[in-house]
C-alpha cells in the first residue's frame, strides 16, 4: 500500500498533508528552533530545503518514505516522517512542532502517525530513535508504550506495535474527548 500524492487527513482537529516544496520556509524556520537539535542539522538555504523536499518526494512517490505537515485552523503546527519502509515495520521521526503550540498537539499528532503506519499501511511495528538528551521525548514515548530496545551512548531505540498503539489510542481518545 502507498499513499497517493494528494493525501490529505482531518482527525482529531488536525489537518494533515505530505510536504511540498512550498512548506520550505516553514520547515527551516521550525528547524532552526532550539528544540530542533536532537534533529540532524539542516543548511538554512530555502533553495537547498525546496531541493531536498523535491528529492524527497521521488522517495515518497517510491512508497519509501513519507513527511507529513499538521495545521490546525489553516496554521502550520509541526512535521513528522514516516520512513524506512519495510514490508511490516516503518520507522517514525524528525518530530518536531512550533512553540507555543497546545501540548496535545504532538501527542496526537503521534496517534495521527500511527494511524497512518498501520491502519492506512497495514504496518505491525513502529521503531524510533531518541537522543538520551531529549528527556521529554523519552518520557512521552515511554507513557505511550513504547517499549525500549536497546541504546548505546547517543540513542534509544524503541518499538511500539500496532496491539499497544490501539491500546493507548482508546485512552488518549477519551482523555482528549476525540475520535
Amino acid at each position: 500500500m502507498k499513499i497517493p500524492s494528494n493525501f490529505e487527513i482531518n482527525k482529531y482537529d488536525l489537518q494533515v498533508r505530505l510536504v511540498n516544496e512550498n512548506d520550505a520556509s516553514f520547515i527551516l524556520n521550525l528547524r532552526s528552533e532550539n528544540k530542533a537539535r536532537f534533529l540532524s542539522a539542516v543548511a538554512h538555504d530555502a533553495e537547498l530545503q525546496k531541493q531536498w523536499i523535491h528529492q524527497y518526494k521521488i522517495r515518497e512517490q517510491a512508497g519509501l518514505d513519507y513527511y507529513f505537515i499538521y495545521y490546525k485552523n489553516g496554521i502550520p503546527l509541526g512535521l513528522n516522517r514516516i520512513y524506512n519502509i519495510k514490508e511490516d515495520s516503518f520507522v517514525g521521526g524528525s518530530f518536531i512542532f512550533t512553540s507555543g503550540c497546545d501540548f496535545e498537539i504532538p501527542i496526537l499528532a503521534t496517534l495521527i502517525e500511527d494511524y497512518v503506519g498501520f491502519e492506512i499501511l497495514g504496518k505491525s511495528a513502529r521503531f524510533g530513535n531518541i537522543h538520551k538528551d531529549n528527556k521529554k521525548a523519552i518520557k512521552f514515548n515511554k507513557l505511550y508504550g513504547a517499549d525500549f530496545i536497546y541504546e548505546d551512548e547517543n540513542e534509544i531505540f524503541l518499538i511500539t506495535t500496532k496491539n499497544m498503539y490501539c491500546k493507548i489510542k482508546e485512552k488518549l481518545e477519551r482523555v482528549f474527548n476525540v475520535s
